[in-house]
């Protein structure tokens, strides 16, 4: 036995036999031996002593109060909480107890039971008055109820002005206001009178930190832990730092002074764990880790450094497991969920490592670090083209990141220095043989460039870092494919490693199907599904692939209700149900959908904003509001939800409270232009257009140079027919950007305030300054068209034509408009953009009706009919083809089409037209 340990146990032997001896006196003495104890700061000698009287008296009131103060001043605040409220139950002087309940109530995070228990309680004394009030106040702080908080703290100094816990709590406003002196000030003052108070030196530690001075803040902590040996924080606070300061021994002797003290405490093998991991012997920080986690099995760091230690190690079932678990309890934790996608990337599962880092892109949409992560994703998962999508938009989020080659690869992308690039990404991939990131990125510009031997090489690297990943061959068999080389060996090798790696199921069902053996894809799917019936990625591979195949909406629906009905839980699969019902037009059924799957998995906001969308889309916008309600409860910082939340809440009317979400929105970022247009619409249309009119110059200041702020102007001024403040709204953006939806506004504007000269005179400018920009010029082309003015409408589409020649949109404007303006170039116009899009239905209309007025109805009523064939619902192709018929006499066939035609009512305006020419027949 070491001489520390006897020492140990001599003193607490000592101790016990000290209180022992003293079991014979009565009650009353052994309470005052207790507070004598207490004063001399032995708490646990007093706690010891107490807990022996309450055994033969459980209802001495003192005795639980004194045992509850203990508690507090030891750091025990549970137990301090429970005998101190049965010492107010037991009917001790409230002066006293009722402050004392009400503070270790805040130190438990009971905030809002203090207020619901105290707020309208009043004490005498100034003392017992002092103490509540500023338990209040904590309380009320942690409510965000800042002006209630100052009051409290007010009114508690008045009662006694020098408090101590009344002049913490006004330093610590003082700090909020940025009056970190004044603060300091008080602080110092409280702590030269009570030079152990934890509160106090708590609070030095905080400011000390705040200004970026560590090592204050060591000192203060490491103060703390001398008043308070067992106090957790604090020797955690001083282990963090005195890490972040790279004083690894002395944080090691840190870690030491806790296990001393609390040796089964689950900090203490955490902080070994994260000692352990700092020093790279992962099994090591997994046993302490798992050692933290034996005691508190909820405890989340430890979980989420168990998912990361685990993830490492390759215990993927354990990681995933923990990492969950943390999700569970922090929907948002960006940490775990990157974590968790490469736990699901390496075990195959890349659909729902995609699905996760969709949820991270919507909560973080402007971060780059999020879209990389993203990006690297979607090519794992065999997504090139989004991959790419997002590679891109995180380069140009982020040009000046080059804390890493491959950030510093990133930016030299932004700024089209493809060769710098290159060479940095092949230097990030030379120095971390562990990460295939700078890999993937070289991968994905190759490929792009069409570089397929540099891609090959690129993807060789993976295989060598990551031989064992069925990602890496999928990923290479990708390239392969890509560069026109045999894949399947690729996605075979993937498929040996992990035989349900669905991303190389479905290459090769596509390249069965390129070979035109669409049964073997099947036959390859359904194999699968019948070895792993629950796997949700295949059966919904299993979809995709009967879609490309062609295969009835029948067999795809059962399929789909199959695999919802093998995995209720998985959101995936009901949100593709859902999209099914969509795309078949089957509203009802997706609504259906949508609603069976939020009460299957109440706490996913996903599930809830697809319900939420379907309710709006469907009229339930009542129903839509409680949706979205509960979606932003579960995921209160998605500013997605958030907007939505508050076109629910304008759809019924609910205007204030639609403006409530948008401020939230706005708290979240202030410079959401979505937010802002929405709260400019509100108040437009509510009749406070001068208040809508300084949202709109709010945003116009905080970004002089984007249109949109100057547009809001404008239009809030268009839609009250005031043409002159719009005209200057649209002038005044013209002038500091040259955005052509200004000019077009501006043009009507100035039109509609019948100043045509000006209008005039600024299309003539803004054409020829802008001879490349065809927005003003199409505009103007639609204008003339319907004014009647069929000669200028077609000289602007033949001017937009000589620019666009490729564009058929453009080309059968041109073919329409000439034909109305008795153009004998129309049909040949009409020919050429057939030629450019053959089956458009649009284009086929236009040639079919130009054919039939120039005498050939029968090549053009077929192509009228094959263009209502493949727009059934497009009512004005309908009319044509009526009309054509009736021309070539088909006085039948031509009353099947007007029948359609009356059928929609009122839904198409040109019913007089139908019911003349049916009376014509």
């Amino acid at each position: 036995m070491t001489s520390s340990s006897y020492l140990r146990r001599t003193t607490t032997v000592l101790l016990l036999a000290a209180v022992l001896a003293g079991c014979g006196d009565s009650p009353e003495k052994q309470i005052a031996s207790a507070k004598a104890e207490m004063a001399k700061k032995d708490y646990r000698a007093a706690a010891i002593r107490l807990k022996g009287v309450l055994q033969k008296d459980e209802n001495l009131a003192e005795a639980r109060y004194l045992l509850g103060r203990a508690g507090l001043e030891t750091g025990d605040t549970a137990t301090a909480e429970k005998h101190l409220r049965k010492a107010v139950e037991l009917g001790y002087d409230a002066e006293q107890s009722v402050p004392e309940l009400a503070r270790a109530m805040i130190e438990l995070g009971q905030h809002k039971k203090v207020l619901s228990e105290f707020a309208g309680r009043k004490l005498a004394s100034p003392q017992g008055r002092a103490g509540l009030l500023v338990s209040i106040a904590w309380a009320q702080l942690a409510s965000r109820e800042a002006d209630a908080a100052r009051k409290s703290i007010a009114d508690a100094l008045a009662a006694k002005p020098d408090h101590p816990r009344a002049l913490l709590a006004s330093a610590w406003m003082k700090a909020q206001d940025k009056d970190v002196r004044g603060a300091e000030t008080i602080i110092d003052a409280v702590l030269a009178r009570e030079a152990d108070s934890i509160e106090a030196l708590g609070m030095k530690a905080s400011l000390a930190l705040a200004r970026g001075d560590r090592e204050n803040a060591i000192k203060a902590y490491r103060r703390i832990t001398e008043v308070r040996p067992a106090q957790i924080a604090a020797h955690y606070g001083a282990y963090t730092l005195l890490m972040q300061e790279n004083k690894v021994a002395e944080a090691k002797a840190q870690i030491e002074s806790l296990r001393k003290v609390a040796p089964k405490h689950p900090m203490a093998s955490y902080l070994q764990a994260l000692m352990a991991y700092r020093e790279k012997d992962l099994p090591a920080a997994r046993d302490r880790v798992a050692e933290t986690l034996k005691f508190a099995p909820d405890f989340l760091p430890a979980l989420m450094f168990s998912g990361l230690i685990n993830t490492q190690l390759r215990n993927y079932e354990l990681a995933e497991q923990h990492l969950n678990k943390v999700l569970a309890q922090v929907p948002n934790s960006f940490f775990a969920k990157r974590t968790l996608i490469g736990v699901l990337v390496q075990t195959g599962r890349a659909d729902r490592a995609v699905e996760l880092a969709q949820e991270m892109v919507r909560q973080a949409p402007e971060n780059a670090e999020v879209l990389s992560m993203a990006a690297s994703t979607y090519m794992l998962a065999g997504d090139a083209k989004q991959g790419a999508a997002l590679f891109e938009k995180a380069a140009r989020l982020a040009p000046k990141d080059a804390k890493k080659r491959t950030g510093l690869a990133l930016a030299h992308f932004a700024a089209g220095e493809a060769t710098q690039a290159l060479q940095d990404l092949e230097a990030a991939s030379a120095e971390d043989a562990s990460s295939v990131d700078a890999d993937v990125l070289l991968v994905l510009q190759h490929l792009r460039a069409k570089r397929f031997d540099k891609a090959i090489e690129a993807a060789a690297v993976i295989e060598k870092k990551a031989p064992d990943s069925p990602a890496t061959h999928n990923l290479k068999g990708r390239v392969l494919a890509a560069a026109g080389k045999p894949a399947r060996a690729s996605f075979e090798r993937a498929l040996q490693l992990k035989p349900d790696f669905v991303p190389a199921l479905v290459n090769l069902g596509r390249i069965d199907l390129i070979e035109r053996k669409p049964e073997a894809a099947r036959k390859r799917f359904e194999d699968a599904i019948a070895k792993w019936p629950k796997n949700v990625a295949l059966q919904i591979a299993h979809v995709d692939a009967l879609n490309a195949m062609g295969a009835p909406r029948e067999e795809i629906r059962k399929v789909l209700e199959r695999t919802v009905a093998a995995a209720p839980a998985d959101a995936g699969a009901r949100r593709v149900l859902i999209a099914f019902h969509v795309r078949g037009k089957e509203f009802d059924l997706a609504l259906k959908a949508a609603q069976e799957a939020a009460a299957a998995i109440p706490g996913n906001a996903g599930l809830l904003r697809v319900l939420g969308e379907l309710q709006l889309a469907t009229g339930a916008a009542d129903q839509a509001v409680a949706t979205f309600t509960r979606a932003v409860e579960i995921s209160p910082n998605s500013i997605e939800l958030l907007l939505r939340l508050s076109d629910a809440r304008t759809a019924t009317g609910a205007t204030e409270a639609a403006l409530q979400s948008l401020r939230k929105a706005l708290a979240l970022k202030p410079d959401l232009r979505d937010a802002q247009i929405r709260i400019a619409s509100i108040q437009s249309r509510s009749g406070h257009t001068a208040d809508a009119v300084k949202v709109a110059r709010d945003m116009q200041q905080r970004q002089p140079k984007d249109a949109v702020g100057y547009l809001l102007e404008g239009d809030l001024y268009a839609r009250e027919k005031k043409w002159n403040e719009a005209v200057a709204a649209y002038r005044t953006g013209m002038e500091r950007t040259k955005a052509p939806l200004l000019a077009v506004r501006l043009h009507q504007s100035l039109s509609s305030a019948q100043r045509k000269q000006e209008a005039d005179k600024l299309a003539a400018d803004w054409v020829r300054a802008n001879p490349k920009d065809g927005y003003l010029r199409n505009y103007l082309a639609e204008r003339a068209q319907a004014a009647g003015d069929a000669a200028e409408a077609a000289r602007q589409y033949k001017a937009l034509h000589d620019q666009f020649p490729q564009n058929q949109a453009i080309l059968n404007n041109l073919a329409w408009a000439s034909y109305e303006a008795k153009d004998a170039k129309a049909l040949g116009y009409a020919e050429q953009a057939n030629k450019l899009a053959p089956g458009n239905p649009a284009v086929m209309d236009t040639l079919g009706w130009i054919l039939v007025e120039k005498g050939d109805p029968k090549r053009g009523i077929e192509l009228l009919q094959q263009a209502v064939a493949k727009a059934p619902k497009a009512a004005e192709l309908r009319l044509h083809l009526a009309k054509a018929m009736i021309r070539d006499g088909r006085k039948d066939e031509a009353r099947k089409e007007l029948a359609v035609l009356s059928a929609l009512g009122d839904k198409y305006p040109k019913q007089a037209e139908v019911a003349k020419l049916k009376a014509g027949l």
